[in-house]
């Protein structure tokens, strides 16, 4: 039988119940707290609530006695500026606690010096400006790129001379005549009239089959719905097939133009890095060729910088190897790009270093068949068209990265890019940028060319000046793509 202890007096239980939450209390207080806000322009009572925070043991009573001191006003001054650093504490600093792998430290009563900081918070105004290099198709024309305009005539003149392997012709090409003439009464076949013939832009051919597919609407004997009987070749339906076709007509006479011909993409990249532009540069391309590609490719044996898509390859580790998160160039195809094959089935992407794979469609196909599930791929290519169908999820991922370096570059550089109306998502993804930051980088338009008529050049220049907000850091240079290759940084003083 246990011995019976008596129960303590009422009061003298209240007094140990209030003696355990002081010390409860107490022992919270000791406890390590969230880091100093990034902030300190607050207001005082958000500044006294940001300071019970500070408390942990790393600080002195000291550092913190000279925090209190300082005062709302002295704090709110701006000399009273955080710098990241490891150093001892000094006269007139303190130390506020651990952040960023170092220390923060106060500097009181006079501005940081670039010295004090591994990060140098304070002396942002040192860091190299961060660029960001906007390619437009007048960059892929500087190496002899047939325009928009002239696509089809450049390629049916190549698909009649001799040098088209020995006019070797592909059941493709047979379709793509039967639907030039249905549509607009051209015979490709006719190797005098396509001289003289007056053809659509790309836009306007691609256009046309967008819009009736996405409302499953159709041409007599061209059907786009996916339950008409009347199929063709890869049991597609005729008109979405012509679709296909084409896209392969753009890869093939790029090919066909921009073989080993590239000269001012990888000059571009010698003249960035011996400006020491090149590894704060990141680049945007709406090109399906791989001149920029290919260009940065040999800055990888250079200079030892990856070039980094924004997306990760089925064949890391075989063909490709994963790009170093430290030395990279970011590359962002936009709209897609001709070295690359996507699996629809496994939802995979494969690139094809150094060449277009998606020329292997029409001629190599067994290249282009899927090693996992042996589902034929398909190209990734957004056309040049008011209808852009963005949802594939890679190129929705690489869009989201191009947005994260447009909000922190403080360079946007067009080159060969005329702002045209069509692209309605490129001008979106502009304007969402500059309303979400706190100020507008400067923008500066390279666009000139030989024999560029004046109109055209007004009728640009107003398109970019309408529509950027800060107009004051908008210049129309006046470059070219080849001039600013050999000297990058020339566009500022070269601005009109």
């Amino acid at each position: 039988m246990g011995v019976r202890v008596p129960h303590p007096p009422p009061v003298f239980c209240k007094l140990l119940q209030q003696n355990h939450c002081c010390c409860a209390a107490r022992r919270k207080r000791r406890e390590p707290t969230a880091e100093p806000p990034s902030n300190l322009n607050e207001t005082s009572t958000a500044r006294n609530s940001s300071y019970r925070n500070f408390t942990t043991s790393r600080i002195s009573s000291a550092a913190r006695q000279t925090y209190i001191d300082a005062g709302p006003e002295r704090r709110r001054s701006p000399q009273y500026r955080p710098v990241v650093g490891n150093g001892s504490v000094e006269r007139g600093q303190e130390v506020l606690g651990g952040t960023l792998g170092g220390q923060i430290r106060m500097v009181l009563g006079r501005k940081a010096t670039p010295g004090e900081g591994a990060g140098q918070m304070s002396n942002h105004h040192t860091q190299k400006p961060k660029t960001v290099v906007f390619l437009g198709a007048g960059a892929s024309c500087a190496e002899g790129a047939p325009l928009q305009g002239k696509l089809f005539r450049k390629y049916f003149t190549y698909y009649n001379s001799p040098m088209n392997q020995q006019c070797l012709r592909h059941r493709w090409d047979e379709e793509l005549a039967m639907f030039f003439k249905t549509f607009f009464g051209i015979d490709i076949n006719d190797k005098e009239g396509i001289k003289t013939a007056s053809f659509p832009t790309f836009e306007e051919v691609l256009g046309i089959i967008e819009i009736a597919d996405s409302q499953n609407e159709s041409f007599k004997g061209w059907d786009t719905s996916e339950h008409v009987h009347r199929l063709i070749s890869d049991q597609k339906p005729l008109l979405k097939h012509m679709h296909d076709i084409l896209i392969l007509l753009i890869a093939e006479i790029l090919d066909y133009t921009l073989k080993d011909k590239a000269q001012y993409h990888p000059q571009l990249i010698r003249s960035l890095h011996d400006a020491d532009w090149l590894r704060t540069t990141s680049f945007i391309s709406l090109n399906y060729d791989i001149l920029i590609d290919n260009a940065l490719l040999k800055a990888d044996e250079e200079y030892g910088l990856d070039l980094d898509y924004a997306i990760d390859f089925v064949n890391f580790g075989d063909e490709w190897r994963p790009p170093n998160k430290e030395n990279n160039l970011k590359l962002f195809k936009l709209h897609g790009s001709l070295n690359w094959l996507y699996c629809p089935t496994c939802r995979t992407i494969r690139i094809t270093p150094k060449e277009k794979g998606v020329c292997h469609l029409k001629w190599k196909r067994e290249d282009c068949v899927c090693k996992k599930c042996d589902t034929l791929a398909v190209p990734i290519v957004i056309p040049p068209t008011y209808f852009k169908a963005l949802s594939n999820l890679y190129l929705r991922h690489i869009w989201h990265a191009a947005e994260q370096a447009l909000m922190e570059c403080d360079r946007l550089i067009f080159c060969g890019y005329s702002f045209p109306d069509a692209d309605v998502h490129i001008r979106y993804l502009l304007k969402r940028i500059e309303m979400s930051r706190q100020s507008s980088p400067e923008v500066y338009i390279v666009n000139e060319h030989k024999g560029k008529k004046n109109d055209s050049r007004l009728t640009e220049k107003s398109r970019y000046m309408r529509f950027f907000l800060d107009k004051t850091k908008v210049y129309w240079t006046k470059l070219s793509f080849e001039k600013f290759c050999e000297n990058p940084t020339s566009i500022e003083g070269s601005s009109r």
